[in-house]
């Protein structure tokens, strides 16, 4: 079944590069207190050649019985609209998923078969009697454990169970209390807009992050899960569990468990022009550091650092510019501190400075006591001087073409990005495939590796391979840039196009 799924997922994404579209791969009916119905799939041909579309022996259990066309067949750009009809032949309470496999040859005439492909629709019957629905939900609750390296904090592994005949969609809390002060130590709701789904007699497992340590005790967990279908039935189950944490589980770890509230710190700079100059009045801001360990730590605000990271000519002296009252101090367990930055620019030359200025400044924490622990946090610090241009220069070529087949070619290409402005910019890259005959996109956009982040200066160079089928002539390579300042604000487009002939 999860093979099957997964077959349906994998081929809506591409499905529109061959022949056929159909109007879904799954499709679900919810019959109370009857034993039959009746489900209707579109098929499309969407190519210029006739096509035979025929569905082979279904998947399903015996006390399912399903009825359809075997075969038909369609002209081009002709949709046919399929009845399937499904009857539960035994009465049988619960949810039943019918796999049907559907088998299309493409031709240049009736006699010519040039393409042939199968793909799986599937259907979920759910066969209720209001008064006799019984579904069986099992919590199991595992030993919380620490992460090795990235994530420093305490995990819980959880497992839900369905051991019935349902699919069932589950939403709730879990609360974990200290039993040493009767105290609330955290709570995670998870509404029933964001439930998850459980499929009949399987089981989901999940690893619940706390970002603290816990502090060496008891403790008591309490998981209330509400489940159900639909508005059909909706029952609670409330699992609790006492257990003990121990010096034991911080044993192997290398590193203490510091954060701030803040990825990076992004000031403005004003500048008015006086009657000789520019210029400007000091800045204050303010981030967080959060000890989320059980340990106390000395800190240490080092300001000078340089970094590599950075374009050198738009690199900001710290010791000219930045200035952090308290550099040093003790933060206990389960603490936080604010700390103050002042970025005083009165005497820089103003009138040269435009755009986006970095640096960065290190916190360095050592553990207290004999346990010797360290972290070192890098902050990066961006000053906007106003005046910002964004000039982004993007290219695209093919490096290499392969055939794979008479059908598909593997398509090789290259994207460089560089940024020529004086301010940050966040780059997400799109293809689409064209086929200039039909005048129509071919599949939906593909997105082309992650976000991109540019600093003045900065040039990346990224490659992708594209599987392009037979009638695909043009690629359309799309730069959308938006503010580094605010990745929600678009600032321009970019479209290059790809001639494949």
């Amino acid at each position: 079944m999860k093979k099957a799924l997964l077959f349906m997922y994998v081929f809506f994404i591409f499905s529109s590069i061959f022949s056929i579209n159909v109007d879904g791969f799954y499709k679900s009916i919810d019959l109370v207190n009857e034993s039959m119905g009746k489900v209707f799939f579109n098929f499309t041909n969407n190519k210029n050649n006739n096509i035979l579309v025929s569905f082979e022996d279904p998947i399903k259990s015996n006390n399912i019985q399903i009825e359809y066309i075997q075969e038909f067949y369609l002209s081009p750009h002709e949709s046919r609209e399929v009845e399937f009809n499904i009857t539960n032949i035994d009465n049988i309470q619960g949810n039943d998923y019918i796999i049907i496999p559907v088998s299309v040859k493409e031709y240049f005439s009736e006699k010519i078969k040039v393409f042939q492909y199968t793909f799986p629709i599937v259907i979920k019957a759910s066969f209720f009697e209001r008064t006799n629905i019984v579904a069986d939900l099992e919590i199991q609750f595992g030993e919380p454990f620490i992460s090795g390296e990235y994530n420093s904090g305490v995990f819980f592994p959880i497992e839900l169970v369905n051991k019935s005949i349902w699919e069932i969609e589950l939403w709730g809390s879990i609360i974990l209390y200290s039993l040493e002060n009767n105290q609330l130590v955290f709570q995670k709701d998870f509404p029933k807009e964001q439930s998850i789904t459980l499929f009949p007699n399987t089981k989901k497992g999940k690893d619940l992050f706390f970002e603290k340590y816990l502090e060496p005790g008891k403790y008591k967990i309490r998981i209330e899960i509400h489940y159900g279908y639909k508005d059909f039935f909706e029952n609670i189950h409330i699992y609790e569990k006492e257990f003990n944490i121990t010096s034991n589980l911080y044993s192997d770890r290398k590193e203490l468990n510091l954060k701030t509230n803040v990825d990076y710190m992004y000031v403005n700079i004003p500048k008015t022009m006086s009657s000789r100059e520019y210029i400007t009045t000091p800045q204050e801001s303010s981030f967080k550091i959060i000890n989320n360990d059980i340990l106390d730590m000395q800190l240490d605000i080092l300001t000078e650092v340089s970094s590599s990271t950075f374009n050198p000519e738009r690199m900001v002296d710290n010791e000219k510019f930045l200035i952090v009252p308290q550099k040093q101090f003790i933060l206990e367990s389960s603490k936080y501190k604010d700390i103050e930055v002042i970025a005083d620019f009165r005497r820089a030359n103003l009138i040269e400075m435009n755009g986006e200025y970095f640096t960065n400044i290190l916190l360095f924490a050592h553990s207290k006591g004999e346990e010797n622990l360290q972290k070192r946090i890098e902050l990066p610090f961006i000053f906007d001087f106003g005046d910002n241009i964004y000039n982004i220069d993007s290219s695209t070529k093919i490096e290499d073409v392969n055939s794979l087949n008479a059908f598909y070619d593997e398509v090789d290409l290259s994207f460089e990005i560089q940024n020529k402005g004086n301010s940050s910019v966040y780059v997400s890259t799109t293809i689409k495939k064209w086929n200039s005959t039909t005048n129509r996109q071919v599949g939906k956009d593909i997105t082309v590796g992650e976000l991109n982040y540019l600093i003045p200066g900065d040039n990346i160079e990224f490659f992708t391979q594209l599987d392009v089928e037979l009638g695909i002539d043009k690629i359309f390579v799309k730069f959308s840039y938006f503010k580094g300042s605010n990745p929600n604000e678009l600032l321009d487009i970019q479209t290059h196009i790809i001639d494949l002939n």
